[in-house]
């Protein structure tokens, strides 16, 4: 099918979704939206040069984005085992797109209307180029897998909190080692924090109706890149910046997102980064399918929520998502 036609008809259908939104074919990335958040405005932007990807977030006058690249931003991705980055669909776009002001990836339809942002994306190759074995050796630059995101900043009841949705589109027939995969991993959201101004060393464990100064650490692990480290967790995070006036925490609900939903931090401070996600990492998803027969289209879906404000605002926001799971 013809590209401009499949731009006009997925334009179409999000403009349906949202008949309030201006949605424009092949949309530029570039745009905004905020809201006063407590005392500050929280602001969010995306740019074309990362299709969409949400390029910088502020609230108080702190930066909670580094995006030197396009492997960082606030964005989604997709990988498989064995094969890793070598089979990675990343919304942002691809690694050699570097510092540039181009993105490997296609921007499909893009909305910004008051405090909601949706965008939709055909998601580039992280790596085009492997040596993996039995994964793909060389790959196009734009992937067949979609994702679809709706970003609101100033969730119903809980002003501090942006609710974040996301749905993956998976196309059907994918390679061998891909099939055989023991696990799926969709990065619902990762976050990269400039190291400048967040420390790995303060982020703690959220404990319900407890005093924030009482915080539990994290214990570490090694990650295989030297100087780096990281852990995961069934509790939700929350990370504040280094001088304490303000943070961010990641919450959700296992009942709405299924039984594979984690959160991770990990410390790439050596490299300018310390990063949070929300991730699933779901088990031989293709068990189910014989061993002549293709891999099937699915879809899935996602809502989470990251919370911003100062250290005691992400913790009142999480006692009440805790006690009101209702209002999520």
């Amino acid at each position: 099918m013809n590209s401009k036609i499949q731009k006009l008809k997925m334009s179409l259908l999000l403009s349906l979704a949202l008949p309030t939104a201006v949605v424009a074919a092949g949309a530029n990335g570039d745009a905004r939206i905020q809201k006063m958040v407590g005392p500050h405005m929280l602001t969010i932007v995306t740019t074309d040069r990362v299709a969409g990807a949400i390029d910088s977030m502020t609230w108080g006058g702190v930066e909670f984005v580094n995006s030197s690249d396009h492997g960082r931003q606030i964005q989604s991705s997709a990988s498989f085992l064995p094969c890793g980055e070598a089979y990675n669909p990343t919304e942002a776009g691809s690694e050699v797109d570097g510092v540039g002001n181009y993105s490997s990836s296609n921007l499909l339809a893009i909305s910004a209307v008051d405090n909601v942002l949706r965008t939709s994306t055909q998601m580039a190759y992280w790596r085009r180029v492997t040596s993996v074995l039995n994964c793909p050796s060389n790959l196009p630059a734009l992937s067949n897998f979609k994702m679809h995101k709706a970003v609101t900043v100033g969730s119903g009841p809980f002003p501090h909190a942006i609710k974040y949705e996301t749905t993956f589109e998976i196309p059907g027939g994918l390679p061998s080692a891909i099939k055989a995969s023991d696990w799926s991993t969709l990065e619902v959201v990762t976050g990269y924090l400039p190291s400048t101004g967040f420390s790995a060393d303060d982020a703690f464990l959220y404990t319900p109706n407890t005093d924030h100064r009482l915080r539990t650490p994290i214990a570490w692990r090694p990650w295989p890149e030297a100087n780096s480290r990281y852990q995961e967790f069934q509790t939700p995070v929350i990370m504040p910046n280094r001088s304490g006036t303000a943070a961010l925490g990641m919450y959700f609900l296992p009942s709405t997102n299924g039984p594979y939903l984690k959160y991770r931090v990990t410390d790439f401070s050596a490299s300018g980064v310390v990063t949070w996600t929300l991730r699933v990492d779901e088990p031989r998803p293709f068990a189910h399918v014989a061993q002549d027969q293709p891999t099937p289209a699915y879809t899935r879906s996602y809502r989470v929520y990251v919370i911003v404000g100062s250290i005691e605002n992400v913790q009142t926001t999480m006692d009440q998502m805790a006690s009101n799971p209702g209002a999520l």
